[in-house]
C-alpha cells in the first residue's frame, strides 16, 4: 500500500474509528519512515501533492511540524497505551 493524499485528506475519520473499537480516546499514532525515524504524531497539519505535514512530540515535550513526502512512509501504527496516550496521543 502506498499513501498518497486521498489517504490523508481521512486520516482522522481512520483514527477516530481506531479509537472507538478500542474504547481509547487518544490513541498513540506513530509514523515510521524508511530511514528508520520514527515519529509519535500529534495531529496531521496540511495534506499537499506528495507530501504530509503533521506535528510531533519531539523529546523535550514540545511540539514541532515535519514535512515528509508520501514515499517516505513506511508503516504507520495506531495503538493503545493508558500511559502515554494521555501525554501524546493523537488529537481529534
Amino acid at each position: 500500500m502506498s499513501f498518497d493524499r486521498k489517504f490523508f485528506e481521512s486520516f482522522d475519520v481512520l483514527v477516530n474509528h481506531y479509537a472507538q473499537r478500542e474504547n481509547c480516546p487518544a490513541p498513540v499514532v506513530e509514523f515510521l519512515l524508511f530511514d528508520t525515524a520514527k515519529f509519535e504524531v500529534k495531529h496531521i497539519v496540511a495534506v499537499g501533492e506528495g507530501w504530509v505535514a503533521f506535528t510531533i512530540y519531539d523529546k523535550t515535550g514540545c511540539s514541532t511540524d515535519v514535512v515528509v513526502p508520501f514515499e517516505q512512509i513506511a508503516r504507520i501504527v495506531l495503538y493503545r497505551d493508558p500511559q502515554k496516550s494521555e501525554a501524546i496521543g493523537f488529537r481529534l
